[in-house]
């Protein structure tokens, strides 16, 4: 089993590592502050992230430098994560449902979801809902 960190953790590390699993490190700020780049690159001036709570804009737990890393490209990060409460089978829903809106509203065209398959049904609700996302760009998630 390979898990993915940042290398904030030692204690975890050694569990981790106990237990055979194998860790893969990455800088996740030079990841976020790249992905960022390639959005405002190519013409975007905000975007809708997942790890941003809707209306709030508040980050997750974890997710600070995510939101530095957008804002610190000069983008307006507008949060579509519903609330912690929400059941996991609603998430797709209500994100789909919080970036349509910010589409219609604040001319949100881009989105950053970190999970593949949230990725892909968030995707499937919003194309459900007669938004185009075309299928050649250049490394990023969702384009509107």
């Amino acid at each position: 089993m390979i898990f993915k960190y940042d290398f904030l953790y030692s204690e975890l590390e050694k569990a981790y590592l106990d237990n055979g699993i194998e860790l893969v490190g990455f800088d996740s700020m030079k990841s976020y502050s790249d992905a960022a780049r390639l959005f405002r690159e190519s013409g975007h001036s905000c975007v809708a992230l997942n790890d941003i709570f809707f209306e709030s804009n508040l980050p997750l737990p974890g997710n600070d430098r995510l939101l530095d890393a957008f804002q610190n490209e000069g983008l307006r990060v507008f949060g579509v994560q519903p609330p912690l409460d929400t059941p996991p089978e609603r998430v797709p829903d209500e994100v789909a449902k919080n970036i349509q809106l910010y589409h219609r509203t604040e001319g949100v065209r881009a989105a950053f979801i970190r999970n593949d398959l949230l990725t892909a049904k968030v995707m499937m609700k919003l194309q459900a809902q007669g938004l185009r996302i075309p299928g050649k760009r250049p490394a990023s998630p969702i384009w509107i």
